[in-house]
């Protein structure tokens, strides 16, 4: 059994399992469109972590949640409440909804910093638009679109220290070094990283 048929399996991600997917996520973007949303949620929050220093992030999506899947809070003490949204279609574009849904998180949490984090190409014209709306009444949004979520992978992905300094050396074995490390973490690494994409029965669309 290949590795993605033992990930359909289940809905749940550890914590040492997030620089094993995100080198799966690298070499095939669209499997953040398979992985089951709770498992998303978890990999964001680890995303965050890793490209903001002094920061605190937590993962709090559960049933419940009151429109807020992770609470990060910045280095200067301000917090952005992140929903994430995982559609399950590549070329799936996100909508307007998914502002209104944040937008009231803010106002039930008196909070003026949200993210909107989707695994969608682009975002809607209208979403984009109540924004702007949004930016005018004194709150800050911040959009993340699958592109640019597959760019933050980067401080999540596992180094081989010999590698930094054989790049120096020889720049050009560079994205040969890389795949093979790659390689090497798929084949071990996922040895003690369970499932994590989505289970069957349980869709977003």
């Amino acid at each position: 059994m290949n590795v993605l048929a033992i990930l359909r399996v289940s809905c749940q991600l550890p914590d040492a399992c997030s620089s094993e997917l995100s080198v799966l996520a690298r070499k095939n973007p669209n499997l953040l469109n398979e992985i089951n949303p709770s498992a998303l949620e978890r990999l964001v929050a680890d995303v965050w972590k890793a490209n903001h220093s002094e920061c605190e992030v937590i993962h709090v999506g559960k049933p419940g949640d009151w429109g807020i899947d992770v609470l990060y809070v910045d280095s200067n003490d301000q917090d952005w409440l992140i929903q994430v949204k995982r559609r399950s279609s590549p070329s799936s574009t996100e909508g307007f909804e998914t502002l209104e849904r944040l937008a009231g998180a803010l106002l039930l949490h008196d909070s003026l910093r949200g993210i909107i984090v989707s695994t969608a190409n682009r975002f809607s014209v209208q979403l984009r638009k109540g924004v702007d709306i949004l930016s005018s009444m004194g709150y800050t949004i911040e959009l993340t679109d699958k592109g640019k979520l597959i760019r933050m992978l980067d401080p999540v992905l596992p180094v081989a220290p010999w590698n930094r300094a054989l790049q120096r050396l020889v720049p050009e074995l560079r994205n040969e070094l890389e795949f093979e490390s790659s390689r090497l973490i798929i084949d071990a690494g996922f040895k003690v990283c369970p499932q994590a994409l989505q289970p069957r029965g349980r869709k977003q669309m």
